[in-house]
């Protein structure tokens, strides 16, 4: 029995020890708590703590700043892709434009060209609608009229009396010119009543004419 409670008595000690074996750290030779290193360990422990606070932290920030980036980033992109698409249209709308100042000029060109066509006949029609002088008029209907001979060497030499057979258009012209305000200055006309008929002409007056010599002066 002695034996036996002995045993037991040293078992229970050793499981004494065994249940605390971690106080025993922080204790002293007599059983006493040891202070100073209590305090380390728990300065360990909080340090510990702390630095992984700030490291979660760290984390967390860097996590953000990341997000952040990845925000900026896709807005830059988008905003250049806007400014390319920007760019695309100003240069569709720059070569628009440049076909219609092409079309522009060209319609100018035109435009210049048919005024400068109207221009040419409104000169040509004022050269045909505008009347010539009495004189030259006069003087181009008397050499159409191809005489045997030459009336300005006649008028030159002092005749004024000569005498003519005139078709019907001819004579119609004659009495045109004939009855102008300035006829009386150069020519008069004195038709006889006759009129002959040629082969291969038809039918002629026979007309007077007295042609004044000043009709030749400049």
């Amino acid at each position: 029995m002695s034996i036996n409670q002995h045993g037991l008595a040293s078992g229970t000690e050793n499981k004494s020890q065994i249940g605390h074996p971690m106080i025993s750290l922080f204790q002293t030779a007599n059983g006493l708590w040891h202070i100073p290193s209590i305090l380390m360990a728990s300065s360990w422990l909080i340090g510990t703590i702390v630095a992984g606070g700030f490291m979660l932290a760290n984390l967390r920030v860097n996590r953000n700043d990341r997000l952040n980036a990845q925000h900026e980033q896709s807005q830059a992109y988008s905003k250049i892709t806007h400014l390319e698409n920007d760019l695309v249209t100003s240069q569709r709308e720059q070569s628009q434009l440049n076909s219609k100042i092409v079309h522009l000029d060209d319609d100018r060109a035109t435009v210049q060209y048919e005024q400068l066509l109207a221009n040419s006949k409104i000169v040509h029609l004022e050269k045909i609608t505008t009347p010539k002088p009495f004189k030259s008029r006069l003087l181009a209907f008397l050499d159409s009229l191809h005489m045997k001979a030459d009336f300005r060497k006649l008028l030159k030499s002092g005749q004024m009396h000569f005498m003519g057979d005139f078709t019907p258009a001819q004579f119609a012209d004659l009495q045109r010119l004939a009855s102008e305000p300035e006829a009386q200055k150069f020519i008069s006309i004195n038709p006889d009543a006759g009129i002959i008929f040629q082969a291969g002409v038809g039918p002629l007056t026979h007309v007077k004419l007295t042609i004044n010599p000043n009709l030749l002066e400049p």
